[in-house]
């Protein structure tokens, strides 16, 4: 019966659970993680970066100074006078722009303030000190607390080398070189060069506020797009769930057609046919199974239904009711049989671990079942000939079941051979396996059935009553079991011949 069941995915409950769900969060987790540390690497190389070209700005600030004011003492002289005029110049004069030069100020001085005007220092806080802290000059734009900290930053240097140091002047970051300046090359000095890191600090902020505003909108982004790639993805998930939906015992003719390009999609389609065609094949072999089945069983439940009511219509003499008991009994032993070999069918297919294996010899096994044929052809006069060739061979099988195999392959040939015919058991051992040909001189198969006589309970149009058409099917899903093979030829009115192989250990 096919009940229409509602979707899975309309289910709230199961909707977070689903793989769809758990594909898009997954990807958008990997997806924040991977930016987030992407933005971490990338904020520590900015800050590195701006700060590394913050103190080379200084640095090269510094130099320009020192450069300028050695320009001027290269011309003027080392004196004291020269040196103070270029310190008040450079770093001290509060009227460097626009600068107004004296009718009396020689053309180099004028040469030199315009390289002094070029430097453009008006930003920067500039200190010109001893190495014992004391400051010698400064520029205009520094206060008392502003040039008390400064100096108190100076750290000579063991090799020479400009230092650098972060301040915090009134909540606000400072960053300062001290840049060795040697007079006379003896008098050591240093030019403090300081500038707010305000800028910098203005940089690292818009970055930041970048991120925080940029990954989640990505991720927004981002996961819409999972959502919409999952779907596609999973697309082929729904439609077989929607193919599954509509597979029922009425009707298990439906399929997935295979059009998608991924290779576990494609897979996933084959095996999902694979299974509804296995299933196909088995209601339609449990449907003709159960059909013969029935046909088998309804015969001699007939037949003692008939004798019953025979037995019951009128009263009858001691003999006929004891001929009636034995129609009775006699077809309950083929319904007994019957419901044996559909049990044993049933062990086959579906439990075969019930099935014990062991190693043992094999020709002393099949000579046994050649004495017992004896007793068998006895009644019907069939004469038996036996051969054995070769020597000892261990093979692996279990032992009752592979008896059964050769027992109904043996009763088969005896039912259609007359009486005094001949049945042949021929043996032969070879390297790597074993073959049993079992022969009779009966009334043989048609051509056109040989290739049904193995089918469950089908019976050639020759075949004598008794039959349920079981044993021969019986026989082949043993060999198979026991990675064996059965081969039939036959001729009719001469015989038939059927070639058992089984490996070797």
């Amino acid at each position: 019966m096919n009940v229409d069941r509602p979707l899975r995915k309309d289910n709230q409950g199961v909707k977070y659970r689903s793989i769809s769900f758990e594909i898009s969060f997954l990807y958008s987790l990997i997806l924040g993680v991977i930016l987030l540390a992407f933005s971490g690497v990338l904020y520590f190389v900015l800050f590195r970066t701006v700060h590394r070209e913050l103190d080379r700005e200084l640095k090269t600030t510094a130099v320009n100074i020192c450069s300028t004011i050695n320009s001027y003492l290269e011309v003027r002289g080392e004196e004291a006078e020269p040196l103070k005029f270029a310190l008040e110049k450079a770093i001290a004069d509060e009227e460097k722009s626009p600068r107004r030069f004296l009718f009396w100020t020689s053309s180099f001085e004028k040469r030199w303030l315009q390289q002094v005007d070029s430097m453009d220092l008006q930003e920067y806080f500039i200190n010109f000190v001893s190495t014992t802290k004391a400051s010698i000059t400064r520029s205009p734009n520094m206060s008392e607390d502003l040039i008390d900290l400064i100096r108190e930053s100076v750290v000579p240097s063991e090799d020479g080398d400009p230092t650098y140091k972060t301040l915090t002047y009134k909540d606000r970051r400072v960053r300062i070189i001290n840049y060795p300046f040697t007079y006379k090359d003896q008098d050591h000095y240093y030019v403090q060069v300081g500038v707010y890191q305000r800028p910098i600090i203005d940089l690292i902020l818009t970055f930041l506020i970048s991120v925080v505003i940029s990954i989640p909108a990505i991720l927004i982004l981002t996961s819409f797009i999972g959502r919409l790639l999952v779907k596609r993805i999973l697309g082929p998930v729904d439609e077989i769930a929607a193919i599954a939906r509509k597979v029922s015992h009425e009707d298990l003719s439906a399929r997935v057609q295979t059009k998608y390009n991924y290779q576990e999609v494609a897979y996933l389609i084959d095996d999902f046919n694979d299974m509804i065609g296995r299933l196909e094949n088995s209601f339609a072999h449990i449907e003709e199974f159960t059909s013969h089945a029935a046909h088998e069983l309804r015969t001699p439940l007939t037949v003692i239904k008939g004798e019953a009511e025979l037995a019951l219509l009128n009263t009858r003499s001691m003999e006929e009711y004891r001929q009636a008991m034995n129609v009775t009994l006699e077809e309950v032993h083929r319904m007994l049989r019957i419901v044996d070999d559909l049990l044993l069918l049933s062990k086959i297919d579906y439990r075969p671990e019930v099935f014990i294996y062991e190693q043992f010899d094999f020709v002393p096994y099949i000579q046994e079942i050649i004495q017992q044929t004896e007793i068998l052809v006895r009644d019907k006069h069939i004469r038996l000939e036996a051969n054995i060739s070769g020597r000892a061979a261990e093979i692996k099988a279990d032992r009752v079941h592979l008896r059964r195999l050769f027992f109904n392959v043996i009763d088969n040939a005896i039912k259609f051979t007359p009486e005094r015919g001949l049945l042949k058991i021929d043996v032969s051992v070879k390297q790597e396996y074993i073959q049993i040909v079992v022969s009779d001189s009966g009334i043989g198969i048609p051509q056109d059935e040989i290739s049904k006589i193995f089918d469950r309970f089908y019976r050639t149009t020759n075949s004598p009553r008794g039959g349920h058409g079981l044993g021969l099917s019986i026989a082949m899903s043993l060999a198979h079991l026991h990675k064996g093979t059965i081969r039939v030829t036959s001729e009719l009115n001469k015989g038939t011949s059927f070639f058992i192989t089984l490996p070797r250990v």
